[in-house]
């Protein structure tokens, strides 16, 4: 399960453009086709290129769009291209990246002009001195093959030079579990001591599995590192070996804090990848992780956040107002005593786009009573949720499963399984949206099945204020549609019939899933058309799961397999 354009419907809806066109006249690497190869070999020493007429670069009709640009990702301009291939490796690389003497942007994807997918994590904005991009401590995965795209924020022919340059990023090794802060990170080294490290030098940090205690308290939240919650400063990247990697606060402190304080970058790219992020805590956003400066790039792929809780602003699980993406992530159990029990997705511009893909957010509460709520997840961007499984939320207010808010809240759902939530999760009757609420600009589900969900005792799959354009909607189907809510699906959509879901278990893939039983509705009966290539769990779509010898998209996260028995266990890490 990779966060890419895998359809049409998809490509359309995250903008990317198609097509190509050569490159002009004096820039060597203007168009994909000339690109330049960076040597893998060379990476120790660094690579380094300099464009001395940038000016002259055109944008391309085959040129992706950024998406981690500040600002509207359709501008951009005077882009040029380099590539790495990493085919015939048999091990990761880790890299830093800087793309220095005007305003910029790179950006890392795979695929070619027409099918370009973007890198969760592989782009920046604004990350390095003057308005430069800056891309530290960036995983390169053996036998894929990259394209790297620079740009200005919008075509110009004002005279420029490029510096590019790319080179092995420094490692820093997390050897022991203990919470130490001794002012280096050498053979012997805490997890403290290589962020530490990493704020100094940026770059990578390595976790072994095994349970990491922050267990340094008292000195308050001094941004520093020194205590509580760790402070990333500068954009780097946290690896650790799967969910037995466990990352664990103590006494009610966060865990994580990106850029606390908004110290010096403007626009910093941090990943987070194969960890277990638990136990945190305070009354501050973001009790897990805490990205809020809103020109900041988050992107957690395979990340699990859970027992994570908030006692008063939003975000339990994880809290960010920048470009995010969160893939093959599990978020469960997680409170807010605000809006987003699991997470708080709250750009400032309706530009900022954030992705949940391939995810399963269950089991998480938002606690606020008077306003607010989305128990699994608080959106008030563009937020676009796919093959994802939204399950067992609770909201005190709206919006038990997803609430989508304010001007900026755009919602798009496509392959979504939203079941059991629950709005008004205290009966007090002031609560509405089980499984979703849409209070924002606009909606769009597509091949999406709402099953059981309620508000207080009564069923509620759906519910909207009635100036939200909540069309088109697609191929959806809903156990039940409140009377009065204003969520009608229109033709083409199902009301009224049970789902038949199995409950929330392990089905294949990172997450938990419903799996339809045996001759439910939703199985055969999506829209080819909007039909994502795989599942959540990454198996390819659609499959004749009625045994009629047809090929038809199944609603839902889950698409059912007459072979599913060999993909059981099948759970995404590398």
């Amino acid at each position: 399960m990779s966060w890419s354009p895998m359809l049409p419907k998809l490509a359309a809806l995250l903008s990317f453009a198609v097509g190509g066109s050569p490159a002009a006249a004096g820039v060597s690497n203007d168009s994909w086709a000339q690109r330049v190869n960076i040597p893998i070999a060379g990476l120790a020493s660094g690579f380094n290129f300099s464009q001395s007429d940038i000016g002259g670069a055109t944008t391309d009709p085959g040129d992706p769009l950024l998406v981690c640009k500040n600002g509207d990702p359709a501008q951009r301009g005077n882009t040029v291209w380099f590539s790495i291939d990493l085919t015939a490796e048999s091990q990761p690389v880790w890299v830093n990246t800087s793309a220095i003497g005007y305003d910029s942007v790179v950006a890392i994807f795979t695929g070619a002009p027409g099918s370009f997918a973007p890198v969760a994590g592989g782009c920046n904005d604004d990350g390095g001195a003057g308005f430069s991009a800056a891309l530290n401590g960036f995983r390169l995965t053996p036998g894929s093959a990259y394209s790297i795209m620079v740009a200005r924020p919008a075509q110009s022919t004002n005279a420029a030079t490029l510096s590019f340059a790319m080179r092995s990023a420094p490692l820093y090794v997390v050897s022991k579990t203990t919470d130490t802060l001794d002012g280096s990170c050498d053979a012997d080294c805490s997890l403290r001591e290589a962020i530490s490290a990493s704020n100094a030098a940026p770059g990578a940090v390595l976790l072994p599995a095994g349970e990491f205690i922050l267990s340094r308290t008292g000195a308050g939240n001094e941004n520093l590192n020194a205590s509580g919650d760790l402070d990333a400063t500068a954009g780097f990247g946290l690896y650790g070996a799967g969910f037995t990697t466990r990352v664990r606060a103590v006494s009610g402190e966060r865990v994580l804090d990106l850029e606390p304080a908004n110290p010096t970058n403007i626009g910093s790219t941090f990943n987070v990848m194969d960890v277990a992020i638990s136990n945190g805590g305070g009354i501050g956003p973001g009790a897990g992780i805490n990205a809020n400066n809103g020109n900041d790039h988050l992107a957690l792929r395979r990340v699990l956040l859970e027992d994570n809780v908030s006692t008063l602003l939003p975000g339990g699980g994880a809290n960010s107002r920048g470009p995010t993406v969160i893939e093959g992530s599990v978020v469960r159990n997680n409170s807010s005593a605000g809006n987003g029990g699991g997470l708080a997705l709250a750009g400032d511009s309706v530009l900022i786009r954030v992705d949940v893909v391939g995810s399963t957010i269950s089991g998480n509460q938002s606690l606020s009573t008077s306003s607010g709520g989305g128990g699994g997840i608080y959106g008030s961007t563009n937020l676009v949720v796919y093959n994802s499984t939204l399950s067992g939320n609770r909201a005190r207010f709206n919006g038990g499963g997803l609430l989508s808010t304010t001007f900026n809240g755009r919602l798009t759902l496509l392959n979504v399984t939203a079941a059991n939530n629950q709005a008004d999760s205290d009966s007090n009757g002031s609560g509405v949206g089980g499984g979703i609420r849409v209070e924002g600009n606009a909606a769009s589900t597509y091949n999406s099945v709402f099953s059981v969900n309620s508000a207080g005792a009564g069923a509620d799959d759906c519910s909207k204020v009635p100036a939200v354009n909540i069309t088109p909607a697609i191929a959806n189907h809903a156990d039940v549609v409140t009377a009065g809510s204003d969520c009608s699906f229109g033709a083409g959509n199902t009301a009224g019939v049970p789902a038949l879901l199995g409950p929330l278990a392990d089905h294949g893939g990172t997450g938990q899933t419903h799996r339809p039983l045996a001759g439910a509705p939703v199985i055969d009966s999506g829209s080819n058309a909007d039909c994502l290539a795989v599942d959540q769990r990454g198996i390819a779509r659609p499959q004749d799961g009625d045994s009629n010898g047809s090929l038809v998209c199944d609603k839902g996260a889950v698409e059912i397999n007459a072979n599913e028995g060999d993909l059981l266990f099948r759970n995404g890490f590398e």
